[in-house]
């Protein structure tokens, strides 16, 4: 029973591979005969989006004048990439803020910065929390076991397990704010900042189109976001999650 199900799920991952497959050669078609609509179309239709589907949907929704929500495309193209394919979508989305005279500039991450968090994006968060109490306990065993192991042999090892604990520690903190915060695109003007999820509170901000905030929870059909040192709720249709 066990083999068949295996097999069901292997045959319907690869007639959805080979569906998307066909959609983004004839996006791409599309693409080239300036199809715009049709390619931007076919390009969302796909199941399973990669980086250079985000890509192309960024430069569809460029060339149909749709400039926010290019720059959306190609900020999500540049989370899932890896780091050496991240300086196209920097281009792009620094060319977009420019053009449309964004407030204040998309904050580039540094590229060490990228390449650590893409690393530990292929990995869950459970795996990232049981290494890290794992070089923890090893580090432990180190420090206070001294009938096992020589002063010259321990001193190496206590270095080298405690740069492993900063190093998992670095990736489960990530893995942690990747589910607990993330941020959207405004997309649309003048959107006000109330005090609290409802119109009835006072307006304690107003965010112009296209600016990026931080996102840390959602009630109902409002956001609380964080923007500029101020924090306020705006309704979930003004933004854009990323």
């Amino acid at each position: 029973m066990k083999r068949l199900l295996f097999f069901l799920f292997f045959v319907v991952f690869c007639v959805q591979a080979s569906n998307d497959s066909e959609l983004f050669e004839k996006a791409n078609k599309a693409y080239e005969a300036r199809d715009y609509k049709l390619s931007l179309s076919l390009y969302k239709s796909i199941e399973k989006k990669d980086p250079s589907v985000w890509y192309n949907i960024g430069n569809t929704f460029y060339h149909l004048g749709e400039h926010v929500e290019a720059a959306i495309a190609w900020e999500r193209a540049r989370t899932i990439s890896f780091y050496r394919d991240c300086d196209d979508c920097n281009g792009n989305i620094s060319m977009i803020g420019k053009k449309i005279h964004w407030p204040n500039e998309v904050h580039q991450p540094p590229r060490s910065f990228n390449r650590t968090k893409r690393f530990f994006a292929g990995h869950s968060f459970l795996l990232h929390q049981v290494l890290f109490l794992f070089v923890w306990y090893l580090l432990f065993l180190l420090i206070f076991g001294n009938r096992f192991f020589s002063f010259k042999v321990k001193r190496y090892a206590v270095f080298s397990v405690a740069c492993f604990v900063v190093f998992f520690g670095a990736g489960a903190t990530l893995k942690h704010q990747s589910h607990t915060s993330y941020f959207a695109f405004v997309i649309c003007k003048d959107v006000h900042l109330f005090a609290g999820p409802n119109n009835d509170y006072h307006i304690v901000g107003q965010i112009n189109c296209a600016e990026k905030i931080n996102v840390i929870c959602e009630v109902n059909d409002w956001y609380k976001v964080k923007h500029k040192g101020k924090v306020g709720w705006m309704m979930s249709d003004s933004v854009e999650l990323v």
